[in-house]
């Protein structure tokens, strides 16, 4: 796909579908006060991820024959449960709901794992599962403290250096994909500058988190144990995870916009030290 064709697919979709949900679940034109639309955030970027993958990709069914293609059908049904939360009042504990839909993530992601080895691959679905509630848990500690762009903002960086490490891993569509996920990102951070004291990025995280989860991890099946772009990996991870940091005591005593500043050069630096040690690098010169 060429370079034209990425941006008409992967971005415009997302970024439309996200901006069309988010103006009719928050409608952000009022002044004041604005209506519980949670949902469409979650539907927001559900459905505009879903619509670019399988742009992308193609659809390959309701069962893919790998677990490497179940992103839509993560990012859907992500976006089902989260809208369907947010008409209660009280969805309960965070922590059980972020376990049973990362498990559950992680279980269609490793599916062909636990297919031809149920056994051997539980530890693996086990370690992704933590890894996704720790970001869960990481991103979601910052976000419920903050209005504002800072959120959608380091997610967006978080998301585009993992779209160039993936890039340098040599898995183009993947690459693609989180591309996809930073374009609708792209709307929370506008609606986060118009209407700051709006929450809308609250619905779409457990969305954004899982669908990356899910695209770690496949990319991660792509290269060799020990081979560096692993830690790559890792640390685009880390990138994700990475908005914890501006809840911590010594950024308070910044002003907003600095430790705003300070989360997104946190996320990028991340990304680029992911960035160093992929297969490529620094060197695009192959996509010339």
């Amino acid at each position: 796909m060429d370079p034209k064709e990425a941006v008409l697919y992967g971005v415009l979709p997302p970024a439309v579908i996200t901006l069309v949900f988010v103006i009719a679940s928050w409608q952000p034109w009022k002044r004041t006060g604005a209506p519980a639309g949670a949902w469409g955030s979650a539907l927001g970027i559900g459905i505009g991820y879903a619509v670019a993958d399988i742009l992308i990709r193609g659809w390959h069914g309701l069962l893919p024959p790998g677990g490497g293609l179940m992103h839509p059908h993560i990012a859907l049904v992500t976006a089902l449960v989260i809208a369907a939360l947010t008409f209660r009042k009280s969805i309960g504990a965070r922590l059980p709901i972020s376990v049973i839909l990362t498990a559950g993530a992680s279980a269609l992601v490793l599916r062909a794992g636990l297919t031809n080895d149920f056994g051997a691959a539980i530890p693996y679905v086990a370690a992704a599962t933590a890894a996704g509630v720790v970001m869960w848990m990481c991103v979601w500690s910052a976000a419920h403290k903050v209005r504002g762009a800072r959120i959608p903002l380091m997610l967006w960086a978080a998301a585009t250096g993992s779209s160039l490490i993936l890039l340098q891993s040599h898995n183009a569509a993947l690459a693609q994909m989180s591309g996809a996920l930073a374009a609708s990102m792209g709307v929370f951070i506008l609606l986060g500058w118009i209407r700051p004291q709006i929450p809308a990025v609250l619905g779409a995280i457990p969305v954004y988190l899982l669908v990356m989860l899910g695209l770690l991890i496949a990319g991660r099946g792509f290269i060799e144990p020990w081979q560096k772009t692993h830690w790559a990996l890792v640390l685009a991870a880390v990138a994700v995870a990475s908005p914890v940091v501006t809840a911590l005591p010594l950024f308070r005593k910044l002003r907003p916009w600095a430790v705003t500043a300070a989360g997104v050069l946190l996320a990028f630096a991340i990304s680029a030290a992911g960035l160093y040690l992929t297969h490529d690098g620094f060197d695009f010169s192959g996509f010339r």
